[in-house]
């Protein structure tokens, strides 16, 4: 296991142990390759990277379809895509 990222789950923590008790999951590559890091931050954040169902694309409109311009004029919305425009976060 030297130099590859794993992952593991803890499925309890006694108060009187110094170590949690577990199980092995996968592994997911060597350590420090780009592939294995990125995988490793999605795994991290419990972000799922699979592809999407069938039945999920039967959810979604023919193609092509434009996003943006199904929604210009919809509810006074204001088509601004040829502006440039940024917004700033002022701490309070």
């Amino acid at each position: 296991l030297k130099d590859q990222r794993i992952v593991v789950v803890i499925d309890s923590w006694s108060v009187n142990s110094r170590w949690p008790d577990g199980h092995y999951v996968r592994t997911l590559g060597c350590s420090g390759e780009k592939e294995t890091e990125t995988e490793m931050l999605l795994v991290e954040n419990d972000i799922n990277s699979l592809p999407f169902s069938e039945a999920v694309y039967a959810c979604l409109p023919p193609l092509p379809w434009d996003s943006a311009g199904a929604e210009v004029g919809r509810l006074g919305r204001e088509d601004l895509r040829g502006e440039v425009i940024f917004s700033g976060d002022v701490r309070e």
